[in-house]
């Protein structure tokens, strides 16, 4: 079985909203569903921290999570 990724923060998002649609119609346990949202929480703190030490550094480097190219 291939393992699914998340390459970047639309596909993020996209999963996300399955999640919530599952969520909805109790397809997914509530419990489930939270951690799955607080790991993609850290995914995007991650990404923000990331974007911030290169504004801070003023490198100008892309962010390849946040870049959906």
């Amino acid at each position: 079985m291939a393992e699914k990724t998340i390459k970047n923060t639309k596909e993020l998002r996209d999963r996300l909203e399955v999640l919530y649609v599952n969520l909805e119609n109790r397809r997914v346990k509530p419990s489930e569903g939270k951690e799955m949202a607080n790991v993609a929480g850290k995914m995007i703190a991650s990404a923000k921290l990331e974007l911030e030490h290169n504004v801070f550094l003023k490198n100008g480097k892309k962010v390849p999570f946040i870049s959906s190219e």
